[in-house]
């Protein structure tokens, strides 16, 4: 009996050591990347979307745009346009909004945590993510793809 216990402790300790073996694998995360490129008469517009994504799954969005222009009031009548516009999206825990002008360019980050973020908020506020959600209502990283491509973006 002495010899079983000694036995079962010993294979006890391996399995205690060593883990089950039930360690899930933690989710691969993919990045993906979208461009655009402008010329308006006034100025000149670039953006570019980087996401973040698991399993299809939309883990994060963010917008970097670029105007530049020579006329500092067309840079700043965009900037307060933009600060109006996503003043609503203030209170939403996961959406950060930044912006600067130098050297004659306006530069704005727009940051979307899906993980952090209330849906339904940001939904109330912006139905344009709807282009984001599948079938099931998660934010996938597919449907944002092709929403941009149909927008005549260019998407790796």
């Amino acid at each position: 009996m002495k010899k079983a216990m000694i036995v079962l402790n010993f294979i006890l300790l391996a399995l205690f050591i060593s883990g089950c073996g039930c360690n899930k694998k933690e989710e691969e995360i993919k990045t993906s990347q979208c461009l655009h490129k402008a010329t308006n008469e006034d100025y000149t517009y670039d953006v570019k979307y980087n996401f973040e994504s698991s399993s299809d799954k939309l883990i994060k969005y963010v917008r970097t745009e670029k105007y530049s222009s020579d006329d500092i009031t067309v840079l700043e009548n965009m900037q307060t346009y933009k600060q109006e516009y996503f003043e609503k999206f203030k209170e939403i825990d996961g959406f950060e909004y930044s912006d600067d002008i130098s050297d004659n360019e306006l530069d704005i980050i727009i940051t979307i945590d899906f993980l952090k973020i209330n849906k339904e908020k940001l939904l109330e506020i912006e139905p344009f993510y709807l282009n984001f959600c599948d079938s099931d209502d998660n934010f996938n990283i597919n449907y944002t793809i092709d929403y941009y491509i149909g927008e005549g973006m260019t998407c790796s």
